[in-house]
C-alpha cells in the first residue's frame, strides 16, 4: 500500500509541475504582453492555437480571461507548494488539495460547455468538426479527470492532520499510529 500511496504522491506532484508550466508560460500570455515571454513561448502558444484552434485561447473572452486571473494569482502559489508537498506525501496539503481540485472542476465546467456547445462561426478561432472538438475536450477534461481524482482520494482516502502541525511520519500514517510511535 505505500508503493502506491508514492506513486500516487508523485503523480499528483508532476501533474501540479505540468499545471504551473501550463499557467505561467501559456496561460500568463493570455494576460500579460506577449513581449515579456520568450519567443519560442509564444511560438509555442501560436502554433497550438493554430493547430488545435482552441476557441478560449485563440479568442480569449473576458470571462475565461477572468478564470485565468483566478488561476494565475490564486493557483500559481499552491501549485509551487503543492510540488514539494506532494513529493514529501505532507498530510497538511489534504485541505488545500481539496480547494484545489474543486476550483479546477468548477472552472473547467464552463469551459468544457463552451467546447462543446457554443457556435464558433463568427469567432476568429474554433473547432469546425467534431473531431477537433472532442480533442479540446480532451484536453481540458483531462485537467478536470485528474483534478476529481485528487479531490476523490483527498476526500474519502486520506487521513487529515492529528494536529494542524502538518507532516507527521511516514506517508499514509494515521495521526493514532503516530501518536503510539512517540509515546
Amino acid at each position: 500500500m505505500a508503493i502506491f500511496q508514492r506513486l500516487r504522491d508523485v503523480f499528483y506532484a508532476v501533474f501540479f509541475l505540468v499545471h504551473l508550466t501550463a499557467t505561467v508560460l501559456a496561460d500568463a500570455q493570455l494576460l500579460f504582453q506577449r513581449s515579456l515571454f520568450p519567443p519560442a513561448v509564444v511560438d509555442f502558444l501560436n502554433t497550438y492555437i493554430k493547430d488545435y484552434k482552441d476557441p478560449l485561447v485563440g479568442n480569449n473572452p473576458v470571462w475565461f480571461r477572468s478564470l485565468l486571473y483566478f488561476e494565475v494569482i490564486a493557483m500559481t502559489p499552491f501549485l509551487v507548494v503543492g510540488v514539494f508537498g506532494a513529493l514529501l506525501g505532507a498530510r497538511w496539503m489534504r485541505t488545500p488539495s481539496i480547494i484545489y481540485s474543486t476550483a479546477v472542476i468548477s472552472m473547467v465546467v464552463p469551459m468544457v460547455g463552451h467546447l462543446l456547445f457554443d457556435d464558433f462561426k463568427g469567432f476568429k478561432v474554433g473547432p469546425s468538426t467534431q473531431e477537433e472538438r472532442l480533442t479540446l475536450l480532451a484536453l481540458y477534461g483531462g485537467f478536470a479527470l485528474v483534478a476529481l481524482i485528487i479531490l476523490l482520494d483527498n476526500v474519502f482516502f486520506r487521513a487529515a492532520p492529528a494536529s494542524g502541525s502538518g507532516y507527521q511520519g511516514k506517508i499514509g500514517e494515521t495521526g493514532k499510529h503516530s501518536q503510539k510511535k512517540r509515546n
